[in-house]
C-alpha cells in the first residue's frame, strides 16, 4: 500500500473517532439509545485484498445524565483469491426488518457489507467479512422505505444484491451463482471505549455543523416522517454534497414534546485501488409519548408551516408547543381545539381533520339566570345562559358544580336539543362550551342536583324527540344520564319518607 492510501486511511480512521461526538437534550426520560458508527477501507492488489473495519456500537437505555460510552471495535482483514469458482445453487437469503433491526442470514460466503439507502442517505447496517454461510445482525433508520443492498466480495470487484424493503420487511430469495474462491486471516484486531455526548438544532432554523474541521449549513424542511412505525410531525435538516450527505431529523409527539432525535452522516470515495465508506447512526427517541396519528394536518400559521396529527386516543401531536387541546365535532366530524405557542405568541384554534382551521375566541355570557327544567317528574336546577348570537367561539362560564352537568341549546323555533357531550368540558374550575352553530341560548342542566323549588320552571318533557348534527350515541348517552337521576331522585324521596 502505497503512501497516499495510508495518509487517507489514517484520516479516515481520525474522521471516524471524532464524528461520534454528539449532544442532546431530552426533557423526558427513560430514552432508548441506538448509535452505530462504521468505516471502512477496501484496498485491492494483485490476488490480494486488505480490508479494515472499524466499528462502533451502542444500544441502551438511560434515565438522567449518565455518561454514554461506546464501546470501538478495529478489525484489519487479509484476504486472497484464486482464479477458481465456487458455484452456489438455490441459495438462500433471509432478511427480517423489526423497526431499526435489520437482521440477513446469507447462504453465499463472503459478504462484507450490508448497507441502507432510504430518503437519499446511505447507512453501513454492517461491515466485516463473512468467510461462510451465517447471520449478520445491525441498526438503520428507515424513513418508511428504503434499498438494501448486500456486498459480496468476488476477487477484487465488488458483487451486489438489492432488496426494496420497509420497517417492517420479510424477505426470502432464492439464488444461484459462482463467486471466486477466497481465504481470509486476521492481521489486527482492537478494542477502545468512547464517550458520547450529544446536541440537537433548534426549530425553525439553519443548523451550522461543524465536520472535518469544516463548517456546513444545514436548511430545515418541515414533513411527516416515521420512527417506530408511527407517521409524526417533524423537522428535517439535509446536506448533501461533495460526497458528504447529513441528515438530521427532529420526531414530535403530544402536545409538541421532543419524542424523537435521528442524525446520520454518511461519505464514500474511491482513491487509486481504494474504496473509503463511513457511516454514523445516531437514534434517541421515547417510546411513551407518542402514537400513531389517524389524521395528518399541515397548516400554515402567521408564515410559518405547522404540523398536526390526531390519534385514536385524540391526542394532538405537533412539531409547536401545545398547552392544551381538546377534542370537538362540527356537523359530524372531529376536530380539536388547539392553544399552541408559536414565536412565544399563543394562538386558540380550531382543527378540522378534514385540514382546515381557523382562530376562535373566547367569550363570557351576557346574562346568566336561574331557572328550574322539568324532565319526566323531576326538577332539575339549571343556569340559563344568554349570548350574543355568534358561532365558533368557546363560551367560559363558572358552574354551580363540577359534575354531572348536561349542556341544552335553544334552536330557532324555540325547542331545546343536546350538545354534544364532548363540545363542553371542565378545565381548572370553568366551564367551556363550544359550538358551531349560531344560538343565543343555552342550559346548563345539573342532573345530580334534583330540586323542589317551584321557582321559574320550564318542562321540556319533548327534549328526547330532538336531534341535531350530534349523533345519536351522545344523545342517548345523555339520556341515560338524566334516567339515572331520575331514578336516583325517587329513591332519595322513598329514603326521607
Amino acid at each position: 500500500m502505497d503512501t497516499k492510501i495510508v495518509m487517507y486511511f489514517i484520516l479516515l480512521l481520525f474522521l471516524f473517532q471524532f464524528s461520534i461526538t454528539y449532544s442532546i437534550t431530552l426533557t423526558y426520560s427513560p430514552i432508548n439509545i441506538i448509535s452505530e458508527e462504521y468505516s471502512t477501507i477496501l484496498s485491492s492488489n494483485h490476488n490480494n485484498v486488505l480490508y479494515t473495519v472499524n466499528k462502533g456500537l451502542l444500544v441502551e437505555t438511560i434515565s438522567g445524565n449518565q455518561p454514554i460510552i461506546m464501546l470501538n471495535n478495529e478489525t484489519t482483514y487479509n484476504i486472497t483469491y484464486s482464479s477458481h469458482l465456487n458455484y452456489y445453487q438455490n441459495t438462500t437469503i433471509n432478511i427480517t426488518i423489526n423497526e431499526n433491526i435489520i437482521t440477513v442470514y446469507t447462504g453465499i460466503p463472503n459478504l462484507i457489507k450490508v448497507i441502507l439507502y432510504s430518503s437519499n442517505q446511505q447507512q453501513i447496517v454492517w461491515a466485516g467479512y463473512l468467510s461462510s454461510p451465517g447471520y449478520v445482525n445491525g441498526y438503520a433508520y428507515i424513513n418508511g422505505s428504503g434499498t438494501l443492498t448486500l456486498e459480496y466480495l468476488n476477487g477484487s470487484s465488488i458483487f451486489n444484491i438489492a432488496f426494496n424493503v420497509t420497517p417492517s420487511s420479510k424477505i426470502t430469495k432464492s439464488l444461484t451463482l459462482s463467486l471466486l474462491n477466497t481465504e481470509s486471516t486476521i492481521i489486527n484486531s482492537s478494542l477502545k471505549n468512547i464517550i458520547v455526548n450529544f446536541t440537537i438544532p433548534n426549530e425553525y432554523e439553519k443548523y451550522n455543523l461543524e465536520y472535518n474541521s469544516t463548517n456546513y449549513t444545514l436548511p430545515y424542511s418541515l414533513a411527516f416522517s416515521y420512527i417506530s412505525n408511527s407517521l409524526l410531525p417533524s423537522i428535517i435538516w439535509k446536506f448533501n454534497q461533495n460526497n458528504l450527505n447529513i441528515t438530521i431529523i427532529e420526531f414530535f409527539g403530544k402536545n409538541g414534546s421532543l419524542v424523537g432525535f435521528a442524525k446520520i452522516i454518511s461519505t464514500s470515495y474511491s482513491l487509486n485501488n481504494s474504496v473509503f465508506m463511513s457511516s454514523s447512526l445516531l437514534l434517541i427517541k421515547n417510546d411513551n409519548l407518542y402514537y400513531n396519528p389517524k389524521y395528518l394536518i399541515e397548516e400554515n400559521i402567521q408564515g410559518k408551516t405547522v404540523l398536526f396529527g390526531f390519534t385514536e386516543g385524540q391526542d394532538v401531536e405537533s412539531n409547536v408547543n401545545i398547552t392544551f387541546s381538546h377534542t370537538v365535532f362540527v356537523n359530524g366530524k372531529a376536530g380539536a381545539i388547539v392553544n399552541l405557542t408559536l414565536d412565544n405568541v399563543s394562538y386558540l384554534i380550531l382543527i378540522l381533520s378534514n385540514g382546515k382551521y381557523m382562530n376562535i375566541s373566547i367569550t363570557t355570557p351576557n346574562n346568566i339566570m336561574i331557572e328550574n327544567i322539568t324532565i319526566g317528574n323531576t326538577i332539575f336546577l339549571s343556569q340559563k345562559i344568554l349570548i350574543k348570537n355568534s358561532s365558533f367561539t368557546l363560551l367560559e362560564v363558572n358552574p354551580l358544580y363540577n359534575s354531572g352537568i348536561i349542556v341544552l341549546k335553544q334552536l330557532s323555533n324555540g325547542s331545546l336539543t343536546f350538545l354534544n357531550s364532548s363540545n363542553y368540558f371542565i378545565l381548572n374550575g370553568k366551564l367551556y362550551i363550544f359550538d358551531s352553530s349560531s344560538t343565543s341560548t343555552y342550559y346548563i342542566v345539573y342532573t345530580s342536583h334534583p330540586t323542589n323549588t317551584l321557582a321559574t320552571t320550564r318542562a321540556v318533557d319533548n327534549i328526547l324527540t330532538i336531534y341535531s348534527d350530534n349523533n345519536s350515541l351522545i344523545i342517548i348517552s345523555a339520556i341515560v344520564v338524566i334516567i339515572l337521576a331520575i331514578i336516583a331522585g325517587i329513591f332519595a324521596k322513598k329514603r326521607s319518607n
